[in-house]
């Protein structure tokens, strides 16, 4: 994998301080942006010492990249997501203490990462620094804005277009440095050859509408798009300064590739309902497991303890040797064991070379523990399907208990289709009319 980075700053004026701060690292590939707040002598700091901090983690988040070109697996992801949740402590901390021991008031600074580890962007921020990513000519955000206008955006109380004009905009509620508990927000998403991610300070994002950010990308190559999103917002009136970094990926996989196994998960009954950048903090806790044509997933029996969904590729369900179903993308399995410990009541194996990412149960816990709002739909999306299931079972108890009953005769063919349908695991009750 090959990065390109190019990096763009546009201060305010001549008589303010430089409050915006960046640095791109080249092991591993990442790059960070703050923007600090407090004026000279405080903003200017703050943001300085974020960038010092990251630079003094390159070495540890080094290492973890490294060990996750052989493992992808869950602990390896959120071992880098936890490494950076330690960063942004570490800065909180030092913001903190220079601003006590220097008697500065307000200040603070905001701050947003993005590493690049064997085909995964893992993207960390808190306050109003954005990342998106740019692919095959689409923008779309990776992080949401920690300021009072979000909140009521995500509330339903303000739309998208009201919250660029609303001065709510700019009202963090969270910022390195201050007095509030930290909740740094770590998602991950797997990359493609030419996507572009790009980190910007809100005197860029403030400035610029998706559509037009998304139009400086297309035409600019990568060498010159940052600097371009920076003149852009300059011409469009900005008076804050503008920081935009962006990195381009040569990944092995093509941007459909990853869009379809991304639209397999999203297609799922788990997380059908769940907004795109909740998946992506959803996404480090599940463990990636590719299987060859016949290899076995599980056996009938085993003890289990993950849920899992098909990103691409087939499975085949075997119950006592007998074929039930096959499961392609988006299809799904095991929510039971998200609750307890159940043994495997089929064998599933790859039909074809297959894509399968897992949730075990401890991971759940996990999420709902740390994302109590996402952990919540993920729950009700997991009753859902084992309601779907209960009702599926009811229906089929029904049929037999109107045979012992006499409503249906032996022989009858829809008895007779019903129940090799029901064997198949492909049986579905009537629609009431």
């Amino acid at each position: 994998m090959r990065v390109k980075a190019s990096s763009g700053f546009g201060a305010a004026g001549a008589a303010s301080a430089d409050e915006d701060a960046f640095a791109v690292l080249e092991q591993p590939w990442m790059a960070a942006v703050a923007d600090g707040m407090g004026g000279r002598g405080a903003g200017d700091i703050a943001s300085a010492l974020a960038m010092d901090k990251v630079r003094q983690k390159a070495g540890v988040l080094e290492r973890l990249v490294q060990a996750t070109h052989g493992d992808r697996s869950s602990g390896a992801r959120l071992a880098i997501g936890r490494t950076l949740e330690r960063l942004f402590q570490e800065v909180h901390t030092d913001v903190a203490d220079a601003a006590r021991i220097g008697a500065r008031p307000g200040m603070g600074t905001t701050l947003g990462v993005v590493v690049i580890a064997a085909g995964t962007a893992h993207v960390a921020h808190l306050g109003a620094v954005r990342a998106y990513l740019w692919r095959a000519g689409s923008l779309r955000p990776l992080t949401e804005d920690h300021t009072l206008g979000m909140i009521r955006v995500k509330q339903g109380l303000m739309t998208a277009e009201e919250y660029r004009r609303s001065p709510l905009r700019t009202r963090l509620f969270v910022a390195l440095g201050g007095t509030n508990d930290l909740d740094v927000e770590v998602r991950s998403i797997d990359i493609a050859n030419g996507d572009r991610i790009l980190l910007c300070t809100d005197g860029v994002h403030g400035m610029l509408d998706d559509d037009t950010i998304a139009s400086v990308l297309q035409r600019q190559g990568v060498n010159e798009a940052a600097e371009a999103l920076v003149e852009a917002a300059r011409a469009a009136g900005s008076q804050d300064d503008a920081t935009a970094v962006v990195l381009e990926v040569a990944a092995d996989r093509a941007a459909d590739e990853v869009d379809q196994v991304s639209s397999g998960l999203a297609a799922t009954a788990l997380f059908r309902d769940v907004a795109a950048t909740d998946r992506m903090l959803v996404a480090p806790y599940l463990d990636e497991r590719p299987l060859r044509a016949a290899e076995v997933l599980f056996r009938e029996g085993e003890p289990g303890d993950s849920f899992y969904v098909v990103a691409s590729g087939r499975l085949k369900i075997v119950r006592g040797g007998t074929p039930l179903v096959e499961v392609g993308p988006g299809g799904s399995f095991g929510e039971l064991t998200l609750a307890r410990d159940v043994p495997r009541s089929a064998t599933v194996y790859a039909v074809e070379d297959t894509l399968v990412y897992g949730l075990t149960r401890d991971r759940f816990r996990e999420v709902v523990d740390r994302r109590p709002a996402v952990g919540t739909r993920l729950l009700l999306a997991a009753l859902d399907g084992v309601g779907d299931r209960l009702r599926e079972v009811s229906e089929r108890l029904s049929q037999v208990e109107k045979l012992a009953v006499g409503e249906i005769k032996p022989g009858d063919h829809a008895l007779r289709t019903a129940i090799v349908l029901a064997a198949r695991g492909e049986w579905e009750p009537p629609t009431s009319r």
